[in-house]
């Protein structure tokens, strides 16, 4: 029994001293966002990196990436949180049209109202870009936009 105490102090202190994805207590950090209902039963709603915390509010960015490629001039849409000071985070869409249209934010925004977007489906900004970033993987390259958003809004851009 000694020793399996030994291992389990050894293990809790390789969990809390390195930086590998677990709670304090060892629990796995998943990445998941779940909500537990009257009963105990445990619902999966999301991803902590497909969320948008806006004041309190989340807010999934897979539903309004949905709702804005759905117009016929959209190629690409990825939808991110932006930093902001007074409600955490908000929401920013970077848009790659195809070649030849124009939108516009407002063109945008009445798209989604005819759409039945609620309220916090709404982009606070969006970015029109010529070519959607990748990484090696062929997957949006979210990060890359998160940094981008960031510089923007540190140079008043």
């Amino acid at each position: 029994m000694a020793s399996f105490t030994a291992a389990s102090a050894a293990l809790a202190t390789w969990i809390s001293s390195s930086s590998l994805p677990f709670t304090r207590d060892g629990f796995f950090k998943t990445g998941d966002v779940a909500k537990i209902d009257e009963k105990g039963y445990i619902t999966l709603t999301g991803r902590i990196k497909k969320m948008i915390n806006r004041g309190g509010e989340s807010i999934s960015t897979k539903e309004i990436e949905g709702l804005i490629i759905q117009h016929p001039d959209v190629v690409t849409v990825a939808v991110i949180p932006m930093p902001d000071p007074i409600m955490g985070e908000r929401a920013c869409a970077y848009i790659q049209l195809k070649t030849g249209t124009n939108l516009t934010f407002d063109e945008i925004i009445s798209f989604l109202k005819s759409k039945q977007a609620s309220v916090l489906q709404l982009p606070e900004r969006i970015e029109f870009i010529d070519v959607m970033p990748y990484t090696a993987t062929q997957k949006l390259d979210k990060k890359s936009l998160r940094k981008d958003i960031r510089k923007k809004i540190q140079d008043n851009l």
